[in-house]
């Protein structure tokens, strides 16, 4: 297989991942979430890359760009749908936000994240807003208890009569397992791939979001440069009457957010030093005891099922009890095959 064919195949695989979500993608986003083992896509520069995309275009591959938006062919209505959802990402992102604000005071959290639909840009307007918790190791069962029934109390928290707009918080991980590649389903687990690219922090004042990636170098194999992001360096022209060439410089991706910086609350520093030693080790086996006795309630779980999509530990509380991960790979297989690819 030549380099371009094996370019062509690594695009048509990202394009028809994506499309299961109605997601069309720009150069960039295309770039940065490429999903490919292979060394030569591996290598490109973003520069390179969009000339090979060009190049594959004008070569008859079942790939659409419109407006700077690639899709597959046949799935331009895609792009449509993604402008109107705008306005329902942003919506649902402040809401987000404001659950973010409400929690704030709750010891022992270290990094609050965005994540799934909403942080890809394609949520549906009867969807709730996923967000996943980073708490500090030993202290992740008072995270849970405080930060859910802070939330419930504001009715900001998703529950089974009352889904659309709300927040979900069936995910924490302690401080010290943000090693995701202990929890895939496959080795080449690409919802889970994505989701650790696509994490948008929203209160990240400890660096849990360059941890994430120091831990989860693993991904790269899959989408080689999910962490590295690119900007202008210089423009200069080409020639006399042919434009201006722009060059462009592969930098580590860094997110930046309006609580990066954010202060922890007295409340919240008064509680972590209230609650640590021994009194906050008997404090955390209270609560973990009182959440423990709710789940045995909790006929027709996971929990006990010798897979990762419900986790109950001390280092991770994970409730995905309906996890689609196997379901959106065996559909992205489908169609790579109707692709040919």
């Amino acid at each position: 297989m030549s380099t371009m064919e094996r370019f062509c195949l690594s695009i048509l695989q990202t394009l028809a991942y994506f499309d299961l979500f109605d997601r069309p993608l720009t150069e960039e986003e295309l770039w940065r979430w490429v999903w490919s083992s292979e060394p030569g896509v591996r290598s490109q520069e973003f520069i390179d890359f969009c000339l090979q995309i060009k190049k594959i275009s004008n070569l008859q591959a079942p790939i659409s760009n419109q407006d700077n938006f690639y899709c597959l062919c046949g799935r331009e209505e895609i792009l449509q749908k993604y402008k109107q959802r705008q306005p329902l990402v942003e919506k649902k992102t402040a809401i987000a936000r404001r659950a973010v604000k409400k929690i704030l005071w709750v010891p022992f959290i270290r990094g609050i994240f965005l994540c799934n639909t909403v942080a890809m840009g394609s949520p549906k307007e009867e969807s709730d807003v996923d967000i996943f918790i980073v708490v500090q190791t030993g202290r992740v069962w008072i995270a849970r208890l405080l930060s859910t029934l802070w939330l419930t109390l504001f009715r900001l928290r998703r529950n089974k009569k009352h889904i659309r707009d709300r927040v979900d918080v069936s995910f924490f991980a302690a401080d010290s397992a943000l090693d995701f590649s202990k929890i895939k389903l496959f080795p080449d687990d690409i919802y889970l791939v994505y989701w650790i690219a696509q994490l948008i922090p929203l209160y990240d004042p400890f660096g849990i979001s360059a941890r994430i990636k120091k831990e989860n170098q693993w991904i790269l194999t899959y989408a080689p440069n999910a962490f590295l992001s690119f900007r202008p360096t210089e423009s200069r022209p080409k020639g006399r009457g042919e434009g201006v060439e722009e060059s462009f410089e592969v930098t580590a991706l860094r997110v930046t957010t309006n609580d990066e910086k954010a202060t922890v609350s007295t409340p919240k520093k008064f509680f972590e030093r209230a609650w640590s030693g021994r009194y906050g080790d008997m404090v955390e086996s209270q609560a973990k005891k009182m959440q423990l006795l709710k789940m045995k309630y909790n006929t027709g779980s996971l929990k006990d099922e010798p897979d990762s999509r419900v986790i109950v530990s001390d280092t991770m509380l994970k409730f995905h009890e309906n996890d689609r991960r196997a379901m959106y790979r065996e559909k992205w297989q489908e169609a790579c095959g109707r692709l040919g690819v």
